[in-house]
């Protein structure tokens, strides 16, 4: 494995030089792997990003919390060392709350992201997921006629659809989520204008975000 990756990294002098200097500040596993796949492979990408930026000719560039936080600062580095002429900003924000601004649109995308398939599928999770509390759950079971004695019973995955249409049909359900996603799309909009991406004809997202 270690052969495996010296040989890649020879493709990348400069950074090859830096971790051969580096490795003997770190005598750990973590620290060699660190230092031989994680970090060549975070500083290429972050220069592939980069580079691609140039090409489109996008001068500003949002990495999101909190996978980007790294990204962020490595990218500090090499526009200062290349001499880019690039913006990057550290964009403070949680899936969840992007992911809530948007149930109000109640459509299939809006919907897919709700009632996204994972790994323990119930009722529980999914209302959970919502932002719904304790009694605005309990007001849904009440109106689709669910038991919330079953509440965190993982469902498999017909059960689970099953369940998914009737809450799609509950009109308390979707009365609390519009209020909650008009709510939370307002702050996201007021977020967005105070950072200032309306002012860039183009911008450039970057995220490692699974959904």
């Amino acid at each position: 494995m270690r052969n495996r990756y010296d040989k890649i990294l020879r493709n990348a002098s400069n950074i090859m030089q830096t971790v051969s200097k580096m490795s003997n500040n770190s005598d750990t596993p973590f620290g060699k792997l660190s230092l031989r796949v994680i970090v060549p492979t975070l500083i290429l990408y972050v220069y592939w990003i980069l580079t691609e930026a140039e090409k489109k000719n996008i001068k500003r560039l949002y990495f999101f919390a909190r996978d980007g936080y790294l990204m962020y600062h490595t990218a500090l580095i090499l526009c200062s060392k290349l001499k880019l002429d690039i913006e990057c900003s550290y964009f403070y924000c949680s899936r969840y709350s992007l992911r809530m601004a948007s149930y109000r649109f109640f459509d299939d995308s809006a919907y897919d992201k709700l009632f996204i398939h994972s790994y323990r599928l119930s009722a529980y999770n999914m209302l959970n997921r919502a932002g719904f509390s304790d009694e605005e759950r309990l007001e849904v079971y009440k109106e689709i006629v669910f038991s919330p004695d079953y509440e965190q019973n993982v469902m498999t995955q017909s059960e689970f659809n099953e369940f998914c249409s009737k809450v799609k049909e509950s009109s308390f359900f979707n009365k609390t989520l519009k209020d909650k996603s008009d709510n939370a799309y307002k702050n996201t909009l007021l977020y967005i204008k105070q950072e200032g991406i309306q002012n860039y004809d183009k911008i450039g997202i970057v995220d490692l975000g699974w959904t």
